[in-house]
């Protein structure tokens, strides 16, 4: 399900992931924000409507069975156990009892007289965002939620993850931000890294962080949380705006479709497009220029045996990233140039048929 506050509530049957079609759109939940799926219920933050559950009948038809209205728009939900936590417009936090889905009850809130629309919960701590501001909540007592800290980004908040100790802020201005929770009281910024343009969906799939921007989606290893490192990226100009994953496959908003991936390890971490791509296409390392390692991405329409190697501006090989028989795919690799010196090299992706080249600048 993939919620539009303009058009509704759209669903999409992928029993045959390879072939997905649309179910429906439900239609009759005003201005939808965000869903959240509990057995045969829906919890729907419907902006100005509030707090909506109901049923989801058909693929276009919701039973509403409560309306729980708020005194500011609900646009951000996570529910954990038998809590539902929504971010409220000039309301702050609320924390609804959906025991019993059709009668929901405020037992706790948080006044924080803000904008709130992002929240996230990991163990008895809960991140809430305004567009500039990030808040970390200590919901060990859900009926009496504490705030234990502001942090001020300065820029524009689009998106949040958590994990122990840990928390991914996408920020447009300033890129993937990571901070320690070790001490909630008082987070701190551990490094910033570039998220490409305008960063604004993030959701972690096992070891990786995925990150949607305007221009596609970058894949980072978490193995070491506090030290993202990118791993992969699928940046085909769409942009990414929420993810959700199901069953090994990754689906993807972006503008007015749905991309279908998987999360791959071949040759490196890498989303591949579950359609194959119908052309040979070497792209432009990332990033361009570097310092110390870039990613190169590659399409095969085919299976075939390929060289992909650096070469200097004198035309000498001086990296061989991948030789023999490959599938077809979109397929990433990391050239390591730690022992190189600055300057403009060359990678060059040769199969039968087809070769391409590409320059990319190390700075040092």
């Amino acid at each position: 399900m993939i919620c539009d506050p303009e058009r509704g509530i759209y669903t999409c049957d992928v029993s045959e992931p390879t072939q997905p079609r649309p179910a429906g759109c439900i239609k009759s939940v005003s201005i939808p924000w965000d869903v959240v799926e509990r057995g045969e219920y829906l919890i729907v933050a419907t902006g100005n409507t509030g707090l909506v559950t109901g049923r989801m009948v058909e693929p276009e038809i919701f039973e509403t069975t409560n309306m729980y209205a708020l005194s500011g728009d609900a646009l951000g939900l996570t529910v954990q156990g038998e809590v539902a936590y929504v971010a409220s417009d000039y309301d702050g936090l609320r924390v609804v009892d959906i025991s019993d889905p059709t009668q929901p009850v405020e037992i706790g809130s948080l006044d924080e007289r803000e904008t709130a629309f992002k929240v996230d919960v990991v163990g008895n701590l809960l991140a809430m965002v305004d567009t500039s501001c990030f808040k970390i909540v200590n919901i060990s007592n859900p009926r009496n939620p504490v705030l234990l800290s502001s942090y001020q980004t300065w820029g524009y908040i689009s998106d949040i993850e958590l994990t122990d100790n840990i928390a991914y802020i996408a920020d447009a201005s300033n890129g993937l931000l990571v901070l320690s929770l070790e001490h909630p009281e008082r987070p701190h910024l551990i490094t910033t890294l570039d998220a490409g343009e305008y960063p604004q969906a993030l959701q972690i799939v096992g070891h990786h962080l995925l990150v949607g921007s305007n221009d596609g989606t970058r894949i980072f290893s978490i193995l070491r949380p506090e030290a993202p490192e990118l791993a992969g990226y699928y940046l085909d100009g769409r942009t990414a705006a929420a993810f959700i994953e199901d069953h090994g496959y990754i689906y993807s908003k972006e503008n007015s479709r749905i991309g279908i991936y998987r999360l791959t390890g071949e040759l490196d971490a890498g989303l591949n497009d579950i359609v194959p791509p119908s052309v040979f296409v070497l792209y432009t390392p990332f990033p361009n220029p570097f310092n110390s390692s870039t990613l190169i991405r590659f399409d095969l329409p085919n299976r075939a045996n390929v060289l992909l190697s650096v070469h200097d501006l004198a035309g000498r090989e001086v990296a061989m990233l991948a030789t023999g028989e490959i599938s077809a795919g979109t397929h990433s690799v990391r050239w390591d140039a730690g022992n190189f010196a600055s300057g403009i090299y060359l990678v060059r992706l040769k199969t039968p048929g087809f070769t391409k080249v590409n320059k990319m600048t190390l700075v040092k």
